[in-house]
């Protein structure tokens, strides 16, 4: 084991290096594929919802990626599903056991697949499921090492190897006539709501109990369909007054007005239903629409 090494991003949260490892994923999409980030698709069993971090659809079909930001040396575990990751610290080495993110990554392809397979109802090319990891080290500080699980996990790959992987000319779906018809099959799913607090902080979830939202205008109670919607941001609010809340549908056209409720639920992303109230709000960008980049 290689002696202890500055680690780069030594104060990023779990949750930090996650997101910036799916920004440089997204970044190294061929230009001639249509990708979609943190798409919620609904489970195959039940009414939950599982989050895929990207899904690319391109000349050589679907593509269902996991990304993942790890670190440490990767080695096999005790069982199938098991990797074992050991890195150097300056406590010393640690080592930690988790499931192999390839299982994962199955189950959501299968999940897609039974979503497009209801939505479209016709033929679609089978969905490819990749493990991305976004960062390479050998000494596995700042990255990771996969020499010793590679040849058992040909489905994860490193960032560097991506391109060539969606590009393979040997993968080229002839004759795929309906490929716009996938992507807005997967443009009409959401993704996370994102909301800001007053105090600087940022919260994932969905707002979902916001069916039957209406806003006060004048003597009139205006409903609002929540999945039209954008952007909201509450402009003025205090113990005194009422809320005053505007809301910027995807159309461009906008509803300002008090809003008929003051305190919101936000189920967050480990299922957790949350009372929020909204004078703590700045502003919630939807999960509407807002994972497609073509």
């Amino acid at each position: 084991m290689p002696p202890y090494k500055h680690r780069v991003s030594s104060t990023d949260s779990w949750e930090q290096l996650g997101e910036a490892g799916e920004q440089k994923v997204s970044a190294a999409i061929p230009e001639d594929f249509s990708y979609f980030r943190n798409l919620l698709v609904p489970c195959q069993h039940g009414n939950d919802y599982e989050e895929i971090d990207l899904v690319a659809v391109g000349p050589t079909g679907i593509w269902s990626i996991e990304v993942k930001n790890w670190r440490g040396i990767a080695y096999p575990g005790d069982h199938p599903e098991e990797l074992i990751f050991i890195r150097s610290t300056p406590d010393g080495r640690r080592t930690s056991t988790r499931y192999n993110p390839y299982d994962q990554a199955r189950c959501h392809s299968e999940d897609l697949h039974d979503y497009l397979k209801k939505s479209l109802k016709e033929w679609f090319p089978p969905i490819h499921t990749l493990v991305v990891f976004a960062s390479r080290d050998p000494d596995g500080v700042n990255g990771v090492d996969l020499g010793r699980v590679r040849p058992a996990n040909p489905s994860i790959i490193y960032l560097e190897e991506m391109t060539n992987v969606l590009s393979d000319s040997r993968r080229i779906v002839q004759a795929w006539d309906n490929q716009h018809k996938v992507k807005d099959a997967l443009g009409k799913l959401r993704t996370w709501d994102v909301i800001y607090f007053r105090n600087g902080e940022k919260k994932r979830g969905l707002l979902c109990q916001w069916s039957g939202l209406k806003i006060k205008s004048g003597d009139q109670a205006i409903p609002i369909r929540w999945e039209k919607v954008s952007r909201v941001e509450v402009i003025t609010g205090g113990n005194q007054s009422p809320l005053s809340t505007r809301f910027v549908l995807q159309s461009g056209d906008k509803h300002a007005g008090a809003l008929v409720e003051d305190v919101i639920s936000v189920q967050l992303p480990n299922g957790n239903i949350e009372p929020i109230k909204l004078t703590e709000i700045k502003k919630i960008y939807t999960g509407f629409h807002q994972g497609t980049v073509t």
